[in-house]
């Protein structure tokens, strides 16, 4: 068929696997073309084997990998959880072992009740007092305190009347900061201020010096 205009590649390949209608001329074409044969078998040679088609998994088997993924979700957010929580209930233990831990940490930054402490003879800075009557915890924060001279310490007092019940000490950081935790062993009964004089290391029993900030404490509703 020398002179003969023979189909593409893809003619052939469409002819030779049926694609094509019984009106296909490159069918014709090919059954009376052994050079058009002779490339279809090379074409044919050169094509991947095809791979067998995988039967479609059961529906068992498609639920049961469901439930799988699902606990490893639920397994995850198990972990993240106990993370999260172990958080909570330990850190505060790593800290110094005045302070409170776990549960009653949630209960007071829930339950509890915050106050102002005011500069009353110091020179500047800022007192915040949160407490928690239900625990008996509270915790001090404070910013910007005027330097101690040597040998002495910030001590802290719950009022009761003209009582003065030694409640901590503290020493600020360089850049005036404090934190301290505190705890009242009859959960705040009959108090209903808070002080902070300058006194000599390690505290005393009760004030002598000055009283540098003081707040008054919102009664216990009955």
């Amino acid at each position: 068929m020398n002179g003969a205009v023979h189909p593409e590649e893809a003619e052939l390949l469409a002819s030779g696997r049926r694609w094509r209608g019984p009106a296909d001329g490159t069918g014709r074409h090919l059954q009376g073309c052994a050079e058009c044969q002779e490339r279809l078998a090379e074409i044919e040679r050169r094509l991947p084997t095809r791979a067998p088609e995988a039967p479609a998994p059961s529906w068992r088997t498609f639920a049961a990998s469901v439930r799988v993924r699902r606990r490893r979700i639920i397994r995850s957010w198990a972990v993240v959880a106990a993370a999260v929580l172990g958080v909570l209930v330990l850190l505060p233990k790593l800290g110094p072992t005045t302070a409170p831990w776990g549960y009653d940490v949630a209960l007071m930054w829930v339950n509890g009740q915050g106050t102002t402490l005011s500069p009353v003879s110091a020179s500047g800075g800022r007192v915040r007092l949160h407490i928690d009557r239900s625990t008996g915890w509270a915790h001090l924060v404070g910013v910007g305190l005027p330097a101690l001279a040597p040998g002495q310490v910030y001590e802290v007092w719950w009022i009761r009347g003209t009582r003065h019940l030694p409640a901590g000490v503290f020493v600020p950081s360089g850049n005036g900061s404090a934190s301290l935790w505190m705890q009242s062993p009859d959960h705040f009964t009959a108090v209903v201020a808070v002080g902070i004089t300058r006194e000599p290391a390690p505290g005393t029993t009760q004030p002598s010096g000055p009283r540098q900030y003081a707040g008054r404490l919102v009664a216990r509703p009955d």
